[in-house]
């Protein structure tokens, strides 16, 4: 028992500190194009990208263990606007609720002419130009399995890729997780052994 209660406050400390550290280094968003992102990398992990091209229906999806017939995640690759699409260099990881209606929608058309007419109806939804913004996946908070996912569907993805949690900010709350992880450690461990 005191075996897991170290694991969980173990890593209360560790999810709490790359909290506490992207709060420190992310105090506000930094303006970036895709091309110089691509060129130079991420200055930091808060940024918002602009003059980019998204392409919905390029997605890599991602479904739930009770429905595997709807997404729940979208994995839209970000594009320079008017290059070819070669390598994905990142994706947008997207669950707003606008777009997963539409995505699935067109799932769920078996007729190749109603996908069609499906996308040509919300053409202006499946394929954007604007600016993104949200943090970028790094340490603890990078999804393994997302990842294999998103190699396995992708045979064009960029070794280095990174994925960006639309609308995310640094959040001070799962940075408290810190103070109170050391603390209990400090009750499981040093007030019982004073004891």
């Amino acid at each position: 028992m005191k075996k897991y209660l170290f694991l969980l406050c173990l890593g209360f400390c560790l999810l709490g500190g790359q909290a506490l550290y992207t709060n420190l280094t992310n105090l506000k968003p930094v303006d970036i194009t895709l091309s110089e992102l691509i060129s130079a990398g991420a200055p930091q992990k808060w940024v918002q990208i602009t003059e980019l091209s998204l392409d919905v229906m390029d997605s890599t999806y991602i479904t739930s263990s009770l429905n595997e017939d709807e997404a729940t995640d979208l994995y839209i690759p970000m594009y320079v606007p008017e290059t070819p699409k070669e390598r994905i260099q990142i994706f947008l990881h997207s669950q707003d609720p606008e777009l997963l209606q539409i995505f699935n929608e067109m799932l769920a058309k078996e007729d190749e002419t109603e996908v069609m007419k499906h996308f040509l109806e919300h053409r202006n939804q499946l394929m954007q130009q604007r600016s993104v913004s949200g943090l970028i996946r790094f340490g603890l908070e990078s999804n393994q399995e997302d990842r294999d996912i998103l190699k396995e569907h992708n045979p064009n993805l960029a070794e280095d890729f990174l994925i960006l949690n639309e609308n995310q900010r640094p959040n001070w709350v799962k940075a408290a997780m810190l103070p109170l992880g050391l603390f209990l450690l400090w009750v499981l461990f040093f007030r019982r052994a004073r004891d």
